[in-house]
């Protein structure tokens, strides 16, 4: 079946054409990855903050895995993996991974420098004469990757005016979501905020991460979510907490998200509250999920979780001296996003394919055959 691309909205293109790429090429995107160049290119020390050390073993759409140089008692690889929300690494790779499928007939050439590969296609550097040329037409390829592909940020606000504090609090229904605010607006309220009658104004934080990548046969499996204040409240007294949700869509919040699939009253957290004082503008926090929260991380779709001021975990009514008020950064941002650091073993096997061939079709390895050889680089085969 022929499908006309130009009907497609850029997210179901995102999700039709390029994300099966990341699987059949992953091969070059980790070599890539594991440059120098390519540690800049991805910002790992910046954003995911990951060790020059630790070998990338996998890049996805939404995050990056790396091996941490350490073993179980049994033996198995210890992993860590990185989640951002809205996909970032999409936009990143796209016309990579699109060239190195137009040019697929050559793959012989790539494997000469694997490592090239990846920035010759993504026109991230000189074109090196060893390898095709892609001339692409405005047809050719996808518009810029919309954020929500897979996963989601934002907020939903209940914000109904002089009405009782349990009213708000209860209500089904926010009367505002949003999904493409920034959280740098300078304003206090926008991730999470409490205020008393009068003006009541209640805001639960919503971040989702596409985990799916960590698989089924992930175990051990422990993480920290981290987030970055852009702005506290002049009057910010009360404390954060974490717990789930259930939003309606994956990729965008409705003003149903305000109570879709949280508990109101005795919550189960995820992390130890986080006090006031534990808070500083401009410097990313890091949360340590509990046995509640691990067991919230999906190893093969979405992550989900709800952030929600003490006063509203508790059903504690503040009063107007104590207008409680948060705002951290959001995917859209940028830089001091939102991400989700997840600590796992990778299950043994772990070697599928060499060179893009498959372990069955290898014979030999350096005049080795394939059935004594036992690992590869640590990982069993």
């Amino acid at each position: 079946m022929n499908i006309d691309q130009s009907k497609l909205s850029p997210e179901v293109k995102n999700i039709i054409f390029v994300r099966p790429l990341f699987i059949k090429y992953q091969y070059y995107l980790t070599k890539f990855a594991n440059t120098k160049y390519g540690r800049m290119y991805l910002s790992l020390n910046k954003w995911a903050k990951i060790k020059n050390n630790y070998r990338i073993i996998k890049v996805t759409p939404d995050g990056i895995h790396w091996f941490t140089g350490e073993y179980t008692k049994k033996g198995l690889p210890i992993c860590q993996a990185v989640f951002f929300s809205k996909s970032p690494y999409l936009k990143k790779f796209r016309l990579a991974l699109e060239g190195l499928e137009i040019a697929s007939e050559f793959k012989n050439s790539f494997l000469r420098k694997p490592e090239f590969v990846v920035p010759h296609f993504g026109g991230l550097i000189t074109p090196r004469a060893w390898l095709p040329l892609v001339m692409r037409t405005e047809e050719t390829f996808n518009p810029d990757a919309d954020p929500e592909n897979t996963s989601v940020d934002g907020y939903v606000s209940c914000n109904p005016g002089d009405i009782a504090w349990a009213t708000a609090r209860s209500a089904a229904d926010a009367l505002s979501a949003s999904d493409t605010y920034d959280g740098n607006g300078g304003t206090d309220y926008r991730f999470l905020y409490s205020r008393p009658q009068v003006s009541t104004y209640l805001i639960r934080g919503i971040l989702l991460f596409d985990t799916s990548s960590l698989g089924s046969g992930a175990t051990e499996v422990s993480g920290v979510l981290s987030i970055t204040p852009s702005t506290l409240g002049a009057k910010h007294t009360s404390g954060l907490g974490v717990c789930a949700c259930n939003p309606n869509s994956n990729t965008a919040l409705a003003v149903g998200d305000y109570s879709a699939g949280m508990t109101l009253n005795s919550a189960t957290e995820f992390v130890t509250r986080v006090a006031p004082a534990g808070f500083t503008a401009n410097v990313e926090k890091d949360m340590t999920l509990n046995a509640s929260g691990n067991t919230a991380i999906s190893k093969t779709d979405i992550t989900k979780f709800m952030c929600r001021t003490s006063d509203d975990l508790d059903n504690d009514e503040p009063t107007l001296a104590e207008r409680n008020g948060l705002e951290i950064y959001y995917a859209d941002y940028g830089s001091n996003k939102p991400k989700l650091v997840v600590t796992y073993t990778s299950g043994p096997a772990g070697v599928k394919t060499i060179n893009e061939l498959a372990i069955a079709s290898v014979k030999t390895i350096q005049q080795t055959v394939i059935a004594n050889v036992k690992t590869i680089n640590n990982s069993a085969v």
